[in-house]
């Protein structure tokens, strides 16, 4: 499952990512307007009524959030996730659901957890950080850590501001790693560069 966290109108929401199966375009969900969307197809008065889905009401406001819901918030998630593919496939409600979903493209995508409690990286930890200096006397055998602080963090197509009067400033490409499943705890990853999507 593909999850992000994403600005409209101003306001930071999070949500999942499908293809949907309408459009053949990948289109993002928001689960608390979701799952007010199913709640609308779904009336007294329809044969379904009785064996309607049941789904969790207090969705977090943010990706870190759902994720401190560990296991638990991911099993509700997917479970939110299959009801509105066989519902999009059906045809049936597909109009009121995508009232809760956006297509991906043009979308303003933020880094997938904009704000980590903890920002650590790396420092000195490749060769080519070696070969880059030919003024470097000696190496490090460890990588050197350190924090950074969270307006580091940017997201696809955010724009860097530099210090005025800087010399020079360098860029490289990173990994980010999340450790533990409740996420965000300690990502190891280049101020620059962020993935568009997080994976679980």
């Amino acid at each position: 499952m593909k999850l992000l966290s994403y600005q409209e109108d101003g306001q930071e929401f999070w949500g999942f990512l499908i293809h949907h199966p309408v459009f053949q375009e990948d289109w993002v969900f928001n689960p608390q307007q979701l799952v007010k969307s199913m709640k609308r197809c779904e009336l007294p008065t329809m044969g379904r009524w009785l064996s309607r889905e049941s789904f969790r009401q207090g969705w977090p406001a943010d990706l870190a959030g759902f994720l401190a819901l560990e296991e638990e918030g991911m099993a509700d998630l997917k479970h939110l996730e299959q009801v509105l593919l066989v519902s999009l496939k059906s045809g049936s409600d597909h109009r009121v659901l995508n009232l809760s979903g956006r297509p991906l493209a043009g979308m303003k995508l933020k880094a997938p957890i904009p704000r980590p409690r903890i920002f650590f990286g790396l420092v000195q930890n490749g060769p080519s950080f070696i070969r880059n200096n030919p003024n470097r006397t000696c190496t490090n055998l460890f990588p050197q850590g350190h924090n950074r602080p969270q307006a580091s963090v940017l997201g696809p197509d955010d724009i860097l501001v530099l210090p005025e009067n800087i010399l020079s400033w360098g860029f490289n490409i990173e990994l980010g790693v999340v450790i533990g499943k409740k996420g965000g705890i300690s990502p190891l990853i280049g101020p620059w560069i962020m993935s568009r999507v997080l994976c679980r």
